[in-house]
């Protein structure tokens, strides 16, 4: 029993370590923030001209054409 509490504390402290790297950049740089994630408010995809998949389907279906099939028959 005393492996498993020796265990889980050592992951308890690895996973703490990870939160303190992840967010050292945050509590350093002043008015640090984590950078946007979602795609639709990120500044560098919307230079890259990369949208959420809301807006490509919006744009996807805004430039949609219909194609004339009334010239096909259907085979049998």
């Amino acid at each position: 029993m005393a492996t498993f509490w020796t265990i889980l504390g050592l992951a308890l402290v690895v996973v703490a370590f990870c939160f303190i790297g992840l967010a050292i950049k945050v509590i350093l740089k002043k008015n640090g923030k984590f950078p946007e994630i979602h795609i639709g408010h990120n500044k560098e995809m919307a230079k890259r001209n990369i949208h959420c998949v809301n807006t490509e389907d919006f744009l996807a279906r805004r430039d949609y054409k219909r194609v004339d099939t009334s010239g096909y028959t259907k085979k049998e």
